[in-house]
């Protein structure tokens, strides 16, 4: 087989698994992506990570304010 042989047979077989039609989609959207859908994109970045960082961080506050009480209690404890 030679390379025009091989060529068509990949399209042809992209073509029948419909993998054409999906490769097409996608970079057409990846040739329309432009600076604002850009921004949007890294702005939704930052907004997930930083309400990730905000639960982690309230897990955390939880877990120390929750020692602190636990030490104070058996603080109290022992003085009683």
């Amino acid at each position: 087989m030679n390379q025009t042989e091989v060529k068509t047979f990949v399209v042809s077989l992209l073509d029948i698994t419909g993998l054409k039609k999906i490769l097409t989609s996608i970079s057409a959207t990846l040739i329309s992506f432009g600076v604002n859908d850009f921004a949007q994109l890294m702005a939704i970045f930052v907004g997930i990570v930083s309400g990730l960082m905000a639960i982690r961080h309230y897990n955390v506050a939880t877990k120390l304010n929750q020692a602190k009480l636990d030490k104070l209690i058996s603080q109290q404890d022992s003085t009683l």
